[in-house]
């Protein structure tokens, strides 16, 4: 392959031909959503993934919206010293694999006209955190699933970024991610090819 292997693009498609699953390896996964954070408990997460100690799942997707920003049911609200967030998530990988999650909600400010997100950051074991194992056809080396959380208080040391600037994260975070899972998957499908 001609390939300049420092480029994560290149480091995507090698890893897809060893294993789908090691896609998360280039680029840190979905810790790259703390990249731009200060809070020093974020960023003792990011420092975990990179010494192979953490690993960070996502969840979006909700049960009858999917990744629909504007549909998206699960919310957040201001409370003192933090949020309340209630909401439902489905379909997501990695929940039993990782050691944190960053989900998505509805924002305080968010309107029809105007949708905006909030992103937090919290280990999987969070109190009041409940996770729902799915089974999914070809995915061995990550779990599948989903989680669900009712009026749980969340401090704010756990919110990514500011308030409202979610969408903003995960737009920035899923460029990046998209390109990536294309390279892994054509990195798979090439050696499937050169197998054959």
């Amino acid at each position: 392959v001609d390939c300049d292997w420092s480029s994560d693009v290149c480091s995507s498609d090698l890893a897809g031909r060893h294993s789908l699953d090691l896609r998360d390896v280039s680029g840190g996964g979905h810790s790259r959503t703390l990249l731009d954070s200060t809070k020093p408990e974020q960023r003792e997460v990011m420092k975990g993934v990179a010494e192979g100690k953490n690993y960070v799942a996502i969840a979006i997707t909700e049960p009858t919206h999917g990744s629909d920003i504007a549909g998206m049911k699960s919310v957040s609200k201001k409370a003192d010293g933090g949020y309340l967030i209630t909401g439902k998530k489905k379909y997501n990988a990695r929940l039993e694999n990782g050691t944190h999650v960053v989900i998505f909600t509805q924002a305080p400010s968010s309107s029809a006209d105007h949708p905006k997100l909030n992103a937090f950051l919290l280990p999987l074991n969070y109190p009041g955190l409940k996770i729902e194992s799915l089974e999914a056809s070809g995915l061995k080396g990550n779990s599948f699933g989903g989680v669900s959380f009712d009026n749980l208080f969340v401090p704010e040391k756990y919110l990514i970024g500011e308030d409202g600037q979610g969408r903003e994260i995960l737009g920035k975070h899923f460029t990046y991610w998209r390109i990536m899972q294309t390279a892994a998957a054509i990195g798979t499908a090439n050696r499937a090819l050169e197998m054959t």
